[in-house]
């Protein structure tokens, strides 16, 4: 089962704009399904579509938070640690795995194509191709 990546989107105001943070969670990539937002002050966790967000992640799922101002991450620590102790993680989910990743593996293992080769295809470095071969099983 693959951990699904969420996103969370807090501004404090109705006023407030929150498209550049929702373009950053996109770039990680975040689905739009995935992106959960609040427009309300951020002086607790007492949040509608947070209080969603905890419910539906499960355990070892990704929560990518975009805020812009180093006060707001302060105050969300709290929030941050709670989710933890829930067994979620936390962090950037690194670049996503090419899709031809297991296709292009096996040629390699197969010895129907080289490393560099397989590398050039799948536009990649060794040392990320190698650290897959091993987290895949392949």
């Amino acid at each position: 089962m693959q951990n699904t990546i969420y996103g969370y989107i807090r501004v404090s105001t109705k006023e407030q704009n929150e498209a550049r943070q929702k373009i950053a969670l996109q770039n990680f990539p975040v689905r739009e399904e995935n992106i959960f937002m609040d427009k309300q002050s951020g002086k607790d966790f007492n949040r509608t579509s947070y209080r969603k967000l905890l419910k539906k992640m499960r355990k070892k799922d990704i929560l990518v938070a975009q805020n812009e101002r180093e006060n707001i991450r302060k105050r969300q620590a709290e929030g941050i640690a709670a989710a933890k102790e829930r067994g979620v993680h936390f962090g950037n989910p690194g670049k996503p795995v090419p899709v031809a990743f297991e296709d292009v593996a096996g040629k390699w293992r197969r010895k129907e194509i080289s490393l560099s080769e397989a590398l050039r295809e799948l536009e990649i470095g060794r040392t990320y191709f190698y650290k897959n071969v091993k987290l895949l099983g392949l």
